[in-house]
């Protein structure tokens, strides 16, 4: 977009894909959360705006954050998952969701480029993106049609 700089996309996310006749199943954390919270209970970590489930024991650790007042745009609390990246540095995160019918976006992001604190901003941002780039009323060429 104009005035903007050439790696902008960077700033929101490491990774953006639209996926075409996803199914919400894909995009679904909401069981995941809830297995892991039944399971390790809630994290002791605050973040303000989400929940969290408790890491585990082990090195290699797998946790998932619930929004607790933002919802995307097919109606779910934004659920956002993550596990470290081995060297304990950084967490390595992803979510995702239903954008309109047949299309959903997954992104995901290291938590040094997006602390998880702003990912509600980076979302924001990314659905006005999105927003801004739809052509509403495209004429589709019928190919079915012979002359």
């Amino acid at each position: 977009m104009a005035g903007e700089k050439p790696n902008a996309n960077s700033d929101y996310a490491d990774h953006i894909s639209l996926v075409i006749n996803s199914g919400s199943w894909a995009f679904t954390r909401d069981g995941l959360f809830d297995l892991l919270a039944k399971s390790r209970g809630l994290s002791d970590e605050s973040i303000p705006g989400f929940i969290g489930t408790g890491k585990g024991s082990a090195r290699w650790y797998y946790l998932v954050y619930k929004a607790l007042d933002y919802l995307t745009p097919d109606g779910n609390k934004l659920v956002v998952e993550c596990h470290n990246d081995l060297s304990e540095k950084f967490d390595i995160c992803e979510y995702g969701y239903e954008i309109g019918t047949d299309i959903a976006i997954s992104t995901g992001f290291v938590t040094p480029n997006i602390p998880l604190i702003k990912i509600i901003d980076a979302d924001q941002e990314l659905r006005r993106r999105i927003e801004a780039a739809q052509v509403r009323d495209f004429k589709w060429l019928d190919t079915s049609v012979k002359n």
